[in-house]
């Protein structure tokens, strides 16, 4: 087993694919060609060894011990790794691991090895760091209990982790992840239903309301720098506009086209404050 290690990273094509099997104890039964290309080490080099022998020292226990608690469980999942090769070099992939399971038992395991995106090695670095040294004082146990606190603070399963950084979106700020966009989008489409269907809603500037009240806030928030917040700003004060031109025409002489053609702007510009909102969420880091 190499223990040498250095700063050089292995940058994998996003066609290549990484395959391995291992039995329950973890030892290496298959290893594809690829695998022992980027590994660098010969193909009966890896076959009955532990596949840990490709751990980097800069991966956390409680990582692997949540992947395989899942795995001897039965069920699949995604995780982001640092492997470390026979010469030192180290590099990242996207995981996807899945037991083989024979008459109702977990007989196997196999693990297909992908490119992940630079996004997503920076936010997993910097992550596996504060978990790593958070292992030098704590036990794993109390490592991986830490992790699943910093999903829940961002309101953030698992999956939803894996599937973000996928995607190149934030996951680390967490004012962020906890704006409750689902309840304000949904205000903004009552309040057009109001407008339409009851005689009582008044004219509201978009300051006003409880999301411009949110939005005021809200300054000084990094997610408020991405442009898209910019963008969702102005969008904000059209949907006001386009609904308070709405309710002061409604009950005039006016036809009933141009009520309609009002109100898909509303909706219109319901969409793309939520969408720019999003937008700023998910990208402004």
């Amino acid at each position: 087993m190499s223990t040498n290690i250095n700063n050089h990273e292995i940058e994998l094509a996003t066609s290549d694919v990484i395959v391995s099997s291992t039995d329950l104890k973890g030892n290496i039964t298959y290893a594809n060609d690829v695998f022992v290309k980027i590994s660098g080490y010969k193909r009966k080099e890896l076959i009955g060894q532990p596949h840990s022998i490709l751990r980097h020292p800069d991966m956390p226990k409680a990582i692997f011990k949540y992947l395989w608690s899942e795995l001897l469980e039965g069920r699949s999942l995604y995780a982001f790794v640092k492997n470390r090769a026979k010469n030192g070099d180290f590099y990242w992939v996207k995981v996807y691991a899945m037991p083989i399971i024979t008459d109702g038992k977990v007989v196997k395991l196999t693990s297909y090895r992908q490119y992940l995106n630079k996004y997503a090695r920076g936010v997993a670095n910097t992550l596996y760091s504060t978990l790593l040294e958070y292992e030098q004082s704590h036990t794993v146990d109390e490592s991986l209990n830490f992790f699943v606190d910093y999903l829940n603070k961002r309101e953030l399963t698992y999956n939803d982790f894996i599937d973000r950084l996928s995607l190149q979106k934030n996951v680390t700020d967490e004012k962020a992840m906890n704006i409750n966009y689902q309840k304000f989008y949904n205000n903004h489409l009552i309040e057009k239903a109001h407008a339409e269907h009851s005689k009582t809603v008044t004219l509201k500037e978009a300051t006003n309301c409880t999301f411009g009240k949110w939005i005021k806030n809200a300054k000084g928030e990094a997610f408020t720098k991405h442009l898209s917040w910019t963008k969702m700003i102005k969008e904000h004060e059209n949907y006001h506009k386009k609904l308070n031109s709405y309710i002061k025409i409604r009950d005039g002489d006016v036809s009933y086209k141009e009520l309609a053609v009002l109100l898909d702007e509303v909706e219109y510009s319901t969409h793309k404050i939520f969408e720019n909102l999003q937008d700023s969420i998910d990208k402004f880091d």
